[in-house]
């Protein structure tokens, strides 16, 4: 089924829906404001309360606003960004068939070409997410489309997704989510001066800035000051490290769909910088990254054996790990600190944080719990 485009605003600002939710996290320095609406009220919610509850069945959308610091920055302030809400979905239907990585919907009527690139391989545009069925909540780009047969950036094995939902949606750019123009107001300027955007690339980090310099404004990547780096692909699940360096710390507001189910989320051996598409607040003790089974979740163990997780505090990252001792499971804690539970600290929405699996040396996928109960279609 076609779905109305409501990615074309980057950072939007939106009306929102009477209910909301507004926390403050002092422990990194930032403010985070929830808002959640349906598309179906967003068209008459003025004057119009009593038609929130006819709005059930569509998927809920809103925007999440994130302040990293104070306005007045001084010295370069960092922030783990994770773009909590999902890019809008473009379609939605249910494979009816597979042959490998192509995947079928026969009731789909698709152009050629419609969710991938027609000449760079490279260059990915859409992804798939799958919504329900045993690879709920997994994402893989599209590598080919023809009028019902998608071809999957991914390898299946044995599993099958006949049956499954899901929904295809474009990938954000760096130029799609700060605007094309820099209009999220990042600091413009050169390499040296300007707010830095921070991409891992599974070796090092790959710094990119709003450039103001000679030659024309745009999208640049430190060390390449010529080329546009507009079109870098954001995967759904990839985090960023902004670098402030002065002026004005921006507000960033992002509009977008929950991601209200289980997302699956590939930790792999060694660091992986991930964001969990969270638009509530999760803990380590409800974020179902422990599952006391090192081949489905973190590994317990000492500060130097077990898995860690890496919260970024405002001004460096905090360790944490689950304990445990020939006495068995002592639960989450601080690194430094073996005897205060830690369960109750909060990933709080829009930010990333890393995970180092070091203690075992399995891959494993993470699923992240649902945030809420989708609504039925």
């Amino acid at each position: 089924m076609e779905k109305q485009d409501w990615s074309g605003a980057p950072l939007a600002y939106e009306v929102t829906s009477p209910a909301s939710i507004f926390m403050s996290l002092a422990s990194i320095r930032s403010q985070v404001k929830i808002a959640v609406y349906t598309r179906v009220l967003l068209l008459g919610l003025a004057g119009q309360g009593a038609a929130w509850a006819q709005s059930a069945t569509t998927t809920p959308v809103g925007i999440v606003t994130v302040a990293p610091g104070s306005s007045a920055v001084t010295t370069p302030l960092f922030f783990y960004y994770g773009p909590p809400l999902a890019q809008a979905a473009v379609y939605e239907g249910r494979f009816t068939a597979m042959a490998g990585a192509v995947l079928t919907d026969s009731g789909a009527s698709w152009t050629v070409n419609q969710f991938n690139p027609a000449v760079s391989a490279a260059a990915r545009s859409h992804y798939i997410e799958v919504t329900s069925g045993v690879l709920q909540g997994t994402s893989f780009d599209v590598l080919a489309t023809a009028a019902s047969t998608i071809t999957a950036d991914f390898s299946f094995g044995n599993t099958s997704v006949v049956g499954s939902t899901y929904v295809i949606r474009p990938h954000r750019t760096i130029a799609s989510l700060f605007g094309v123009t820099n209009q999220a107001g990042l600091r413009a300027g050169t390499e040296l001066t300007a707010d830095l955007i921070r991409l891992w690339d599974g070796v090092k980090y790959l710094d990119f800035f709003y450039s103001s310099a000679a030659g024309g404004p745009g999208w640049r990547k430190v060390g390449d000051g010529v080329t546009d780096h507009g079109g870098r692909v954001i995967k759904p699940k990839e985090g960023i490290l902004f670098k402030f360096t002065g002026g004005t710390s921006p507000t960033l507001a992002l509009m977008g769909e929950l991601q209200g189910g289980v997302a699956t989320i590939l930790i792999a051996p060694g660091a992986n910088f991930v964001n969990p598409v969270a638009s509530i607040p999760l803990t380590l003790g409800t974020s179902n990254l422990f599952t006391n089974n090192p081949a489905t979740g973190l590994k317990a163990g000492a500060p130097t054996t077990a898995d860690v997780v890496s919260l970024f505090n405002g001004a460096a990252f905090d360790d944490y790990y689950v304990r445990s001792t020939a006495a068995g499971v002592q639960g989450w804690r601080k690194a430094g600190d073996v005897a205060t539970d830690r369960s109750a600290v909060v990933i709080p929405p829009g930010t990333a944080f890393i995970v180092k699996r070091t203690g075992d040396p399995r891959a494993f996928s993470w699923k992240r719990p649902s945030l809420y109960t989708p609504p039925s279609s």
